[in-house]
């Protein structure tokens, strides 16, 4: 069948246009894939500090939760850069696209000096929370080192942020398979005792975390004579801007305390259903692990839609922001249709693996894993439609929302379920997918109202 070049099938069009299937997972695959790689460095460390002492692995787990509370604000602030750059493209100012990294690299060097005074403090937090000395001990030692290291993520992410903005995104890829294989390699020699070199335990893998993240920093260093001439940074596009700077903080505080209040809800529904015991703990970790491994590739999508959205939003075709969005969500439905089909095919394997047995224990895990189907993809939903909106500016209103669905919504009604009904694992996870699609659907009305099509975060700039 002969196809009419003037008239192309309307999968064609679809996947040709702008705003259609092609541009979208041209950005967004390699980001998904390195969100992926990045969880899996992090299941590499976990494994190897599980081989060399039990203590060791269990002190890193709430090392790095504390750790992700302390930098997401900076991050997500640093992050941010992402949409400065993006609608300096599609105004065609080149230029100011240049010099957006520069306050993402000056707010990193302010932000390092509050990560290093927190170092004092760190033995008290874990010593508060009634860790044993000898949990403690390693949980000090894990944090400090990554909280010296952190200048490192702060920069790594800021030149993310800007490749990700000018669309080079296989070149992030490139540098998250370099850092996860520099990673591992530097685990295996620094947590076991070679004889010449190593054995250093949880001390030598986060020291091997550091490392990999400077060397991602170093190579994306390297590559950047590979962006189009126009995005070619130096040092005299690095020049300290304060106006700059403060446009970076009032778009992307908003993003980054959205983020905070998130976490700080997962946080408190961890304690509350942790006062259930070891059986509810671990059956929610199950529930976590395989969200993740299901969710946390979408955090790229959401990457290249804030990308796409804040070049259209630039170059006055809001429109194709709505057109990629759409896409997006869309191929989130195609992707689920075939990640959650082990969650309601083989829900009892699943469980399995992770050595979950017991009629009770397997009646409430399945139970858990389809409602972990609906939460992921609330959750899914939420940071495809937020990632939009940031990509334009539209960063206030999604905190205000987020604070209300956290601090006056979940977290009273998670309390009153604790203090004044019988502890139920089911409800408090009923309760959690309620909120996180609460989310999803208010992130989505904000974004069919249609008002982050006329904003601009360059405007005032």
């Amino acid at each position: 069948m002969r196809v009419d070049p003037q008239n192309p099938p309307s999968w064609s069009r679809k996947w040709h246009q702008p705003g259609g299937y092609k541009e979208l997972l041209t950005i967004a695959f390699p980001l998904m894939l390195s969100e992926f790689i990045y969880m899996a460095t992090h299941a590499v460390d976990r494994l190897f500090l599980a081989h060399y002492d039990e203590n060791a692995l269990a002190a890193a787990l709430p090392a790095s939760i504390l750790l992700i509370n302390i930098i997401i604000l900076p991050a997500m602030i640093i992050y941010y850069l992402t949409a400065f750059v993006a609608q300096y493209r599609g105004e065609q100012r080149h230029d100011q696209a240049r010099g957006s990294l520069s306050p993402g690299i000056w707010f990193s060097l302010f932000s390092y000096p509050f990560m290093l005074l927190l170092i004092p403090f760190s033995e008290s937090i874990f010593l508060s929370a009634g860790h044993s000395i000898e949990l403690v001990k390693g949980e000090t030692i894990y944090l400090n080192i990554l909280l010296v290291g952190s200048l490192f993520s702060f920069i790594t992410w800021s030149l993310v942020a800007y490749f990700i903005g000018w669309e080079k995104t296989h070149w992030v890829t490139l540098a998250s398979t370099l850092a996860m294989v520099v990673n591992v390699i530097l685990d295996y020699l620094f947590i076991f005792d070679h004889g010449w070199i190593g054995g250093w335990g949880l001390e030598g893998a986060a020291w091997a975390t550091n490392i990999s993240i400077l060397v991602e920093a170093v190579f994306l260093l390297a590559v950047v004579r590979y962006l189009p001439i126009e995005g070619r940074f130096t040092l005299k596009s690095l020049r300290y801007n304060r106006k700059s700077l403060w446009q970076l903080i009032k778009y992307g505080g908003p993003a980054g305390l959205e983020s905070f209040f998130m976490f700080f809800g997962i946080f408190i529904f961890t304690l509350i259903v942790g006062k259930l015991g070891s059986h509810a703990l671990a059956l929610s970790n199950v529930g976590w692990t395989l969200n993740l491994m299901v969710l946390v590739p979408f955090v790229g999508l959401s990457s290249a839609l804030t990308t796409l959205s804040g070049r259209y939003v630039g170059e006055k075709l809001a429109e194709k922001g709505v057109l990629v969005t759409h896409n997006a969500v869309r191929f989130l439905f195609m992707v689920s249709l075939v990640a959650f089909l082990p969650f309601f095919l083989v829900p009892e394997i699943l469980l399995q693996i992770f050595n979950i047995g017991g009629q009770k224990a397997i009646a409430e895990g399945v139970f858990i894993l389809h409602l972990v189907v609906v939460f992921t993809l609330g959750g899914a939903i939420d940071m495809i439609y937020a990632g939009t909106l940031k990509g334009a500016g539209d960063t206030l209103w999604p905190l205000y929302i987020n604070i209300i669905l956290t601090l006056v919504f979940m977290i009273p009604v998670l309390i009153i379920l604790d203090h004044f009904f019988t502890p139920s694992l089911t409800n408090y996870w009923l309760l959690f997918t309620f909120w996180l699609l609460l989310r999803g659907g208010v992130m989505a009305l904000r974004f069919y109202q249609g008002k982050w099509k006329t904003m601009s975060v360059t405007q005032s700039n």
